[in-house]
């Protein structure tokens, strides 16, 4: 009887065996859920998705900007400058214009926002002490800060926490007053005889391209407006005129440390300048700093340079040529622009300016970023030209330089040629210069404005270095 109930047990055991193990089999299949999607892939997922990796990753999707942006990045600052690249009427603005000097970033995290912090501004000037005096130093974290300028809510972070990802939509698609894209003297105004009233129209405007290098970004937004031109702010020359501008935007990475010493500016030369204000130790009050903006020329080799030898820059001055000027005028902007390697020269450097007309194979050359300086190329009936730049406000390097010309400028030269030397000079008494001639005087006033881009100022006191009846001697002339 024992026997049998050992038997019987043993039986049931292995019965139990037998129906518990399927069960747990079963259940250990089921704990193998699907991983869960992270909030990175569920803004991705099933979504076409342009991308374009560089210092900063930019993502287009679904007609959105969205910036993956890297956390080593913080505080790193910045220049965000706006540039007109397409206009349905040049009046208002000219393709490659920079209607206002760039702003003076850099973005921050604060708990799930990216803030866009604005550093310096022309109306805001940089203010810092040099004093060892440690109340003045709180003082100074406590009354000079950075102003918020923009805040952009984190949507996630990417896979390894490296980057954030937020939207920059609303912002480069929107009518910011402080990167205006319509030039307040140009033709349509009369020169600034209008007041514009231009209402922005979001419906109509939207993200175009994308680029992203490894020191700067650039994203470009088709705008779209109607505007009231109103002659002396009263008579209406223009009402809800529709009007399409495509305008670059460009994030450039600064230098960490910058490369560039300051130059104190002289007040005996015109100078565009930068400006500082500093507490010091050593001075009563606080002291303005006022540097002249110039370029970054530095010799390659320092020791062949101190024995007056002349020598190449570390890095020349290079401007592009638009391709889409009148091919008589091409040679004449080049020899604009060369024509003042023989003032470099005096001061002991060979081959600083360089020019090259728009190169045709390399992918990332575009006209649009500031990265690149350019002759640009108006057609219009503005007899004018103008040469602009861009610095960094940290020591007033230049940093990008632009030329425009407008078409009308050949009517403008002939007029001065004819005023000036026709007494003199019998092939400029025609309605057409002769081709060299023209070139002539197109190379003269590339190389004024080329003058501009160094940040000289008009030199009125050359005006008057020359008698005026020095002028009315035939012999002198």
């Amino acid at each position: 009887l024992v026997a049998k109930k050992v038997f019987l047990l043993l039986v049931l055991a292995c019965a139990m065996l037998v129906t518990v193990e399927p069960i747990y089999a079963k259940k250990k299949k089921n704990t193998k859920t699907t991983k869960k999607e992270s909030p990175y892939e569920k803004i991705f997922k099933g979504k076409k998705d342009e991308v374009k990796k560089g210092v900063i990753t930019l993502h287009k999707i679904e007609g959105k900007i969205l910036f993956e942006f890297p956390l080593t990045l913080q505080n790193r600052e910045m220049l965000l400058g706006s540039t007109v690249s397409e206009i349905s009427d040049n009046g208002n603005a000219l393709v490659g214009q920079k209607i206002k000097k760039p702003l003076h970033i850099k973005f921050a995290l604060r708990d799930s926002v990216m803030e866009m912090r604005e550093v310096s501004n022309f109306a805001r000037r940089p203010i810092f002490s040099t004093s060892k005096d440690e109340s003045i130093k709180q003082a100074m974290k406590k009354g000079v800060g950075e102003p918020v300028m923009e805040g952009f809510k984190v949507m996630a972070y990417n896979a390894d926490s490296t980057a954030v990802v937020f939207d920059m939509t609303d912002f480069l698609v929107s009518d910011n007053k402080r990167m205006a894209i319509f030039d307040p003297y140009g033709k349509k105004t009369m020169f600034g005889a209008c007041v514009r009233r231009a209402t922005f129209k979001k419906e109509l405007s939207y993200v175009d391209q994308i680029k992203s290098f490894d020191d700067n970004i650039s994203v470009t937004s088709s705008l779209s407006y109607l505007q009231d031109l109103l002659y002396m702010g009263i008579v209406a020359i223009a009402y809800q005129e529709p009007v399409t501008v495509k305008v670059n935007r460009s994030f450039v990475l600064l230098p960490e440390t910058p490369e560039m010493m300051p130059r104190m500016a002289d007040p005996r030369i015109g100078y565009f300048t930068s400006n500082k204000e500093e507490i010091a130790d050593d001075y009563d009050g606080v002291k303005m700093n006022t540097y002249a903006n110039k370029w970054n020329v530095y010799p390659k080799d320092v020791e062949a340079y101190k024995r007056g030898e002349l020598v190449e820059p570390t890095q020349p001055i290079l401007f592009y040529v638009d391709d889409a000027f009148p091919e008589e005028w091409k040679k004449g902007i080049h020899e604009g622009v060369l024509v003042w390697n023989k003032a470099f020269e005096r001061i002991g450097f060979k081959n600083v300016m360089q020019v090259k007309d728009f190169p045709k194979d390399d992918p990332e050359f575009d006209p649009d970023n500031i990265k690149y300086s350019c002759v640009r190329y108006s057609p219009s009936f503005i007899a004018n030209a103008m040469g602009p730049s861009w610095s960094d406000p940290r020591t007033g390097e230049i940093l990008n330089a632009s030329v425009y010309l407008y078409h009308n400028l050949v009517g403008l030269v002939r007029n001065w040629r004819f005023v000036q030397t026709a007494q003199a000079d019998t092939d400029v008494r025609r309605k057409q210069l002769p081709t060299d001639i023209l070139g002539d005087c197109i190379s003269y006033v590339v190389a004024h404005e080329v003058g501009h881009t160094f940040a000289f100022m008009h030199n009125m006191a050359a005006s008057s270095s020359i008698p005026v009846d020095s002028l009315r001697s035939a012999s002198f002339t």
